[in-house]
């Protein structure tokens, strides 16, 4: 017992950067489905586990391992691997506000790899996702991200929409974003933070890419869109040096 606690107190006071250049970064997701739609849902799953190009985790994989290697001007590879849900429910977070909280939670999200036959400290990022069908009027988001244990929570709405799958990915980058260290680029109405919050600032208020931070790309005063395409999804400069990818910012 004592040596569990103090792996997990390691991984709660753990505050580090991960070091992408010249090694591999391995990021694993439990993934968990409420069985509400079951035909939804599987496929949802089936796309976490898919290997081929265009599937989730080679997405993931190409997004960071193209935007470390446009900011440092090094390569990483980065390996994404999801796990199967065992059973149909959710799993439910409430963010610690102690260490004890933080001690039990971490206790908890142990257990959770270890009934995945996983380990919790091989991986370099650790990801929980929740895979059910959201209501569309349900404009909460419950995802969340941290650098404290490398960890993040992703709510991901089961949907055969093209646009909700991107949105998707940009939400599990952006929670992956908080994992490495990167703080958000938007204001409380959900609008981009000018000029942190943009990619291209040269361009001003009318963005061709949208920086994952901010998770919109401002169309003009006061209009933002979400990503129509994977190929959209950047992180700014400002981003990258919270990650640790660059030292300085350079104009765009």
């Amino acid at each position: 017992m004592f040596l569990s606690l103090s792996v997990v107190l390691f991984f709660w006071l753990r505050h580090d950067r991960i070091a992408f250049s010249g090694r591999s970064i391995r990021i694993e997701a439990l993934l968990y489905a409420s069985g509400a739609n079951p035909t939804e849902e599987t496929l949802e799953v089936a796309q976490f586990l898919c290997p081929r190009a265009g599937c989730i985790g080679p997405v993931v994989s190409q997004v960071l391992q193209q935007e470390f290697a446009r900011h440092s001007g090094r390569k990483t590879q980065v390996r994404f691997l999801a796990r199967a849900p065992r059973s149909t429910n959710l799993i439910t977070i409430e963010p610690p506000g102690s260490l004890l909280e933080g001690v039990s939670l971490l206790l908890r999200l142990r257990s959770e790899f270890k009934k995945r036959g996983a380990s919790f400290g091989r991986p370099h990022i650790r990801l929980f996702v929740n895979i059910s069908r959201k209501n569309k009027n349900d404009k909460t988001e419950k995802s969340v991200g941290s650098a404290r244990g490398h960890i993040g929570f992703v709510e991901w709405n089961s949907s055969a929409i093209p646009a909700d799958r991107v949105w998707n990915v940009t939400k599990l980058l952006h929670e992956i974003g908080h994992t490495l260290g990167a703080s958000d680029k938007y204001t409380i109405t959900g609008k981009s933070v000018v000029p942190i919050g943009l990619v291209e600032r040269r361009l001003g208020l009318k963005q061709r890419f949208v920086e994952i931070m901010s998770g919109t790309k401002p169309q003009g005063l006061g209009a933002e869109l979400p990503a129509e395409s994977y190929a959209e999804l950047r992180f700014g400069d400002q981003s990258a040096i919270e990650m640790g990818w660059k030292t300085a910012a350079r104009g765009n």
